[in-house]
This record gives structure tokens, C-alpha cells and sequence, in this order.
């Protein structure tokens, strides 16, 4: 298709899926690029690119690419979640929070974005809020192990009600 008309963004696009799924990540941005100079609202292509810069560890570049679709798309769930996960990755945990509130206000049935956020309020001493997510994302999805695991490792960091008992004088 990119032979027979250079200007088609789709095609471009869709190239650029195919790239990342082989693992062609400089490939892959490439196309992404192309779409994006062909079509400057693409949604897709700033999404697919942000998830590419992230996998290149260009941050900065990525939440620049999820901005931009979430301008172009105000209720597109995936940017906030992906978004999210930058941020966490940048130590902006507050943000990714927020990320993370819009993207289930958006789509409440992602079980991932109750993990992840999960997370971000054990790192922010919300135990009891990360247990609550860690459940909701165990009732959505009850095969996400990771999930299972921080919540074990979160009630076997609790101190039991015997060890109060037994050390109370």
C-alpha cells in the first residue's frame, strides 16, 4: 500500500504495529513518524509512538506522545493508563496516581490500571488503598498473579494482631 500511495498515513501506521511486533522498534518509530507528518491528529500513531519511546526509555518523549493523544482524545482510557506508567517510571507517583484514577473512571473494568495503581499507593503508604485495588484487580482479572503476589506481600508485611499480644506489656 505505502508503494502505490506515500501519503497514506494508515498504511504507515499499521507498518509500524507490524515493526513493533517483530521487535523493530527503531522501524517501528520510523513509521510512526511518517504517519504523524502525514496526518498531525493521528491519536493511533502518537499512542503507538508513545509506547515505542517508552520501550526505548525516552520518557520524556513518550509523555509528550501520550499528552498529545489524550489532547487529541480527552477519554482515551489506554493514554491515561500508559501515561501513568511513565510517570511511575519518572518517580511521579502523585501523577501517576492521577493517571491512573482518570483511566478507570474512563474504563473501570482494567484490571491492570487497579494493579498498577495499586502500586503507586503502596509506594505512597496507602496500604489499605493498595489493598483495595490489588482485590479489584483479583476479582476482574482472577489469573493476574502479580497482583496475588503484592497482595500476599502486603499482608505479610502487616503486623499480626498476636505479635501485639504477645509484645504488649
Amino acid at each position: 500500500t505505502i508503494e502505490f500511495g506515500p501519503d497514506y498515513a494508515s498504511a504507515f501506521n499499521n507498518r509500524g504495529i507490524v515493526k513493533y511486533d517483530l521487535s523493530d522498534l527503531d522501524g517501528a518509530l520510523r513509521d510512526y513518524n511518517q504517519a504523524i507528518e502525514l496526518k498531525p491528529d493521528y491519536v493511533s500513531a502518537f499512542y503507538k509512538r508513545g509506547i515505542v519511546k517508552h520501550d526505548l526509555s525516552d520518557f520524556d518523549g513518550a509523555l509528550r506522545d501520550y499528552n498529545q493523544a489524550i489532547e487529541l482524545k480527552p477519554d482515551y482510557a489506554s493514554a491515561f493508563y500508559n501515561r501513568g506508567i511513565v510517570k511511575y517510571d519518572l518517580s511521579d507517583f502523585e501523577g501517576a496516581l492521577a493517571d491512573y484514577n482518570k483511566a478507570i473512571e474512563l474504563k473501570p473494568d482494567n484490571a491492570s490500571a487497579f494493579y498498577n495503581r495499586g502500586i503507586v499507593k503502596y509506594d505512597l503508604s496507602d496500604f489499605e488503598g493498595a489493598l483495595a485495588d490489588y482485590n479489584r484487580a483479583i476479582e476482574l482479572k482472577p489469573d493476574l498473579v502479580l497482583a496475588k503476589q503484592n497482595k500476599e506481600r502486603l499482608l505479610d508485611s502487616r503486623p499480626k494482631p498476636w505479635y501485639k499480644k504477645i509484645f504488649k506489656r
